[in-house]
């Protein structure tokens, strides 16, 4: 978090989130790949990327796309879904798929809403710059 502002500069705040959510599904694939205390290990090793960089970034992006009188109401609105309800539902839902698939399952279910919004990023971004130029 102390870079992030650095790193926002210069990359641009919705580039970075992208690159976040490929770390956070790479973070979620280590612990499948290598369920070992090593593993544990170097799975944590990203998260100063996941989280010190994502949440700067988020709210970079909101900060910068949202007209001012409505910015209240919006980092409202990424704090419910960032933290509240990703929370709950992570909690609960977790839960249940360890112990009816265990945590190999888990990891490999959580990695998978990083890689869906990369993708819709990639396809939005393709096709918006073609609209563009087209």
């Amino acid at each position: 978090m102390f870079f992030s502002g650095r790193f926002i500069k210069r990359f641009g705040s919705l580039r970075l989130i992208v690159f976040c959510l490929g770390s956070i599904a790479c973070r979620s694939l280590i612990y499948v790949i290598f369920p070992t205390l090593t593993g544990a290990v170097i799975g944590q090793l990203p998260n100063s990327v996941t989280c010190g960089l994502f949440h700067p970034a988020a709210v970079s992006f909101v900060a910068a796309n949202v007209p001012r009188k409505y910015l209240a109401v919006s980092m409202t609105l990424y704090s419910i879904a960032a933290a509240g309800a990703a929370n709950v539902i992570g909690s609960l839902s977790g839960g249940f798929i360890i112990d009816i698939l265990g945590y190999p399952a888990l990891f490999l279910l959580f990695a998978v809403p990083p890689v869906t919004g990369t993708v819709i990023y990639i396809f939005l971004k393709q096709n918006l710059f073609s609209e563009k130029n087209g």
